[in-house]
């Protein structure tokens, strides 16, 4: 499945979290979608990098969503944000390609 757009990448991200901790930082928290990257860390297939917030304790979780070309299905697993290379990132004209911030690791506020 290849979401179509923000929301369908979030929803499937929500019943697909890598661990039952990230949960309640997914739900409550702020989350930013940081674009699509070719490839993603620790992997040779493209996808999209979420950043979840938590508003308790502002700790920031980096997860990955990898497309496996091979297989046509997304995964999920968590990175550190020194894994993430800004070359990587693709972008593209959609929110879902894009991200939040056009590519940069942080917003503007």
């Amino acid at each position: 499945m290849i979401p179509r757009n923000k929301k369908q990448l979030l929803d499937w991200l929500e019943n697909n979290l890598p661990s039952a901790a990230l949960r309640k930082t997914f739900m409550h928290g702020k989350v930013e979608l940081l674009g699509a990257f070719k490839p993603v860390p620790n992997s040779s297939n493209p996808g999209w990098i979420v950043r979840a917030t938590s508003p308790m304790t502002g700790k920031e979780w980096y997860i990955v969503v990898a497309f496996h070309i091979d297989t046509g299905k997304l995964h999920s697993y968590m990175t550190e944000e020194k894994l993430i290379n800004p070359d990587n990132y693709c972008g593209g004209k959609t929110l879902l390609y894009k991200g939040d911030y056009g590519g940069k690791l942080r917003g503007t506020v």
